[in-house]
């Protein structure tokens, strides 16, 4: 059974208020973007919308080359995004997608306190390899990261 006719509609659930950039980066500089080649990757596309507002972001930050990187997609947004980029690298396009969890055993959300240990720890890593400089050095150099995260694709 539905509301009786007349009745005002539902609330809408609310997306969750934006994260401050610094949410993540903590004291670090935004990355100097201009003249880079910049990968985004995510672990799928359904409407591809979030990677439309990154693709724009990375390009008014001066990007010279995106790549976009997914394991699964829906076919009609990987064309409409390979348009946008410069390559767009997609393991999977199935026909019958209708959502990225769909194409995975365990598709749990990944929280903000997990995402902040695993860039404290991959800055770690590289400080103490030497590839990158402690953010505590304002020596104005362009550090790349790379984080690993576990998934579980089909």
């Amino acid at each position: 059974m539905g509301a009786p006719l007349g009745a005002p509609p539902p609330p809408r659930a609310r997306p969750p208020p934006p994260r401050p950039p610094r949410q993540y980066r903590g004291a670090r500089a935004e990355p100097d973007l201009t003249g880079r080649t910049v990968m985004l990757v995510d672990d799928g596309l359904a409407t591809g919308a979030t990677m439309r507002v990154a693709i724009r972001a990375a390009r008014l930050r001066g990007a010279r080359r995106i790549v976009v990187a997914v394991p699964v997609g829906a076919p009609d947004s990987c064309a409409a995004l390979a348009a946008q980029v410069d390559e767009l690298v997609c393991l999977s396009q199935p026909p019958d997608f209708r959502a990225v969890g769909q194409w995975y055993r365990q598709f749990d959300q990944t929280g903000d306190a997990e995402v902040q240990d695993l860039l404290a720890l991959a800055w770690r890593d590289q400080a103490r390899e030497g590839s990158v400089h402690p953010p505590t050095q304002a020596n104005g150099e362009n550090h790349e990261t790379n984080v690993r995260t576990r998934s579980s694709p089909r």
